[in-house]
């Protein structure tokens, strides 16, 4: 009894955590960013996927730091087999891809 109980209390303590790291409360919900950027890499992980890009700016060149580098930033999303029963893959994000995405920024 006393182990089922603890079985009980134990995934109960898990929920917490895992509901937290699932949730948008990092995320501004009240303001929403447009980027349109080329893509350098698209990683297809099970538990995110991940789009790395260089953002483009106003003037359609790739955005550069201080040291004449381009920017590279990269957006999470689901996992890869839920984004690809959207349609998303690597195929669709290949290198040199132009693309835009809104999203929430942190």
């Amino acid at each position: 009894m006393k182990k089922a109980l603890f079985a009980i209390v134990a995934s109960a303590a898990c929920v917490g955590p895992a509901l937290a790291h699932h949730s948008f409360a990092m995320f501004d919900q009240t303001k929403t960013v447009t980027w349109t950027g080329v893509a350098t890499r698209f990683v297809a992980q099970a538990n995110h996927a991940e789009l790395h890009f260089v953002p483009l700016g106003p003037d359609g060149k790739a955005m550069r730091g201080p040291d004449g580098k381009p920017i590279t930033w990269g957006v999470e999303m689901a996992g890869a087999a839920a984004v690809a029963q959207q349609g998303i893959t690597v195929q669709s994000f290949q290198a040199g891809t132009v693309f835009s995405v809104r999203m929430n920024p942190l």
